[in-house]
């Protein structure tokens, strides 16, 4: 009624301003005291009601307008607040339950009984003061102190008669969803997410109607919290309760299961998902990754194949799951034919790291040949090779035997302006134990001062030992020493400290002088 009077009062007003303006000079003017003379006060009367009628006859209409129009407003809030008065239900503010949430709870029925006292009083005072208390961001210390004036009050009376307390809170001001809807978000505030599941479970024991939106608003504050385990055991209980999960919280569900390394559970979410919708191309992707983890070929073969099959829009991340998958089961020559299959497609879902893919699985079998064809594929079908398509097909050189080719490789490498990395120098420390020429070990040296990062201090000493024995076996005497003492020297002026074995050849190959250097 505050809010309608003041509507009211700026009616009005802007009615005056109406007249004063618009009406105003229509209207007859009254003659001042000093013109009416030795008039008679009847005479002034007659003068006045003169007035009045013409002011009447002029915003009469307007003013009968404004009257009706204020008692239809009024006679409508009436009916809308109801014979309940004080006792109606406020709105929901933020921090409450969601609309959506209140569906098909059972409403309060119209209080025309007596508000209850004494005890009855005070528990309908909790209720209002939790939730009033958590509608609006409140800090941590206020919803710990909510929890702890449940636990105290509220939960020993419920477990002693609960029917008869839930039927003495409907005389508050907010439902009992509202209540435990405010009491989730303080557990979820105060880190206490333990005590969610305990709260579902004594709605449960107490009756309260627990609606699938109420569930999903649960089930989306876990997954903020990423509380996974929690978030299976409330959709157990929604389970329960006889409610179909609807097609997006499978996929959330998925998600939760593969959190916590349950995967068996996160393939069923995934079998109910596609039983009554398509699944989209995220969930799809997460059951690749359970195949994945899992190692099933066959079953991220099937998937893929599904996802054609309903035209699900495959991309290369899709792809380049399943040949990992493949590759780590040995399984090539199922790798190339799906690598045959998308380059083929229109347009091309295959990309560098689909190559690099297979590349290592002609790595792991030492596959030179393949390696190297494949290699000089790819330019011609659009795709650039990276640093790891260089280094895995380095590598598969040097495991088939053929470290020649890791060399050319390198300097095809070195020409593309690639960095050199510890992938690099790794790869040809393994070259140079097949045997190298004076130019290989100086290249190698090369490599080794470009790639001087943190990443490859790690692994300097090993390096500077591979390349200090592929010097000492040079066939010229002369040119070993020298590129001996050139690899001493790189050492030095990049303070490495060798090995106890690499001190050890130094000693033998220049005697105790060297050894001085290093300390």
């Amino acid at each position: 009624l505050s809010a309608t009077n003041r509507r009211g009062t700026t009616i009005s007003r802007l009615l005056f301003y109406y007249y004063d303006f618009h009406y105003r000079p229509r209207l007859p003017r009254m003659p001042p005291p000093s013109a009416l003379g030795p008039a008679s006060a009847a005479a002034m009367w007659r003068a006045m009601c003169s007035a009045a009628a013409a002011a009447w006859e002029v915003v009469g209409d307007e003013v009968a307008i404004f009257l009706a129009t204020l008692a239809c407003a009024l006679l409508v809030r009436a009916l809308a607040v109801g014979p309940a008065g004080a006792g109606a239900k406020v709105p929901a503010k933020k921090g409450t339950v969601p609309a959506a949430a209140a569906a098909g709870h059972h409403a309060a029925p119209a209080l025309c009984a007596a508000p209850p006292a004494g005890g009855a009083a005070e528990l309908v005072r909790l209720v209002d003061g939790v939730v009033d208390s958590l509608r609006k961001r409140p800090p941590v210390a206020a919803a710990r102190d909510a929890l702890d004036r449940y636990h105290a009050d509220w939960l020993p009376r419920l477990r002693g008669d609960g029917p008869a307390l839930i039927a003495l809170v409907q005389h508050s001001r907010h439902s009992l969803l509202d209540f435990y809807w405010a009491l989730i978000n303080a557990a979820i505030k105060t880190r206490r997410h333990h005590l969610i599941e305990v709260l579902v479970e004594e709605m449960a024991d107490a009756g309260i109607t627990r609606t699938l939106a109420f569930y999903e608003s649960v089930l989306k504050q876990l997954a903020v919290q990423k509380q996974y385990h929690l978030a299976l055991s409330v959709y157990d209980r929604l389970a329960q309760d006889g409610l179909q999960a609807p097609a997006k919280m499978y996929s959330c569900l998925i998600t939760f299961a593969m959190g916590v390394g349950e995967y068996e559970r996160a393939i069923e979410f995934f079998e109910r998902l596609s039983a009554c919708s398509t699944p989209s191309l995220h969930a799809y992707m997460s059951v690749l990754r359970v195949h994945s983890k899992r190692q099933d070929f066959g079953a991220a073969v099937s998937l893929l194949r599904e996802m054609q099959r309903r035209r699900v829009d495959l991309d290369s991340l899709a792809l380049n799951v399943v040949l990992a998958v493949g590759v780590a089961n040995d399984q090539i020559d199922a790798v190339e034919q799906l690598m045959a299959e998308a380059c083929a497609a229109e347009p091309p879902i295959c990309d560098v790291v689909s190559y690099n893919t297979l590349l290592k699985g002609y790595a792991q079998r030492g596959s030179a040949d393949k390696a190297l064809g494949l290699l000089e594929l790819m330019p011609t079908r659009g795709v650039r090779p990276n640093p790891i398509t260089y280094h895995t097909a380095m590598d598969a050189a040097v495991r088939g035997g053929r470290p020649a080719e890791a060399w050319a490789l390198l300097a095809d490498f070195r020409a593309s302006r690639l960095r050199p990395d510890r992938f690099t120098c790794s790869t040809m420390a393994k070259a140079l134990a097949a045997g190298a020429s004076e130019a290989q070990v100086a290249s190698m040296l090369e490599i080794i001062n470009e790639a001087d990062d943190e990443d490859c201090r790690v692994i300097l000493p090993f390096l500077y030992e591979s390349a200090f024995e592929a010097a000492l076996l040079l066939p010229a005497p002369r040119g070993a020493k020298s590129m001996a003492e050139a690899v001493v020297a790189q050492m030095r002026r990049q303070q490495v400290v060798p090995g106890p074995r690499l001190q050890r050849s130094i000693v033998q190959a220049f005697g105790a002088s060297r050894r001085g250097g290093f300390g």
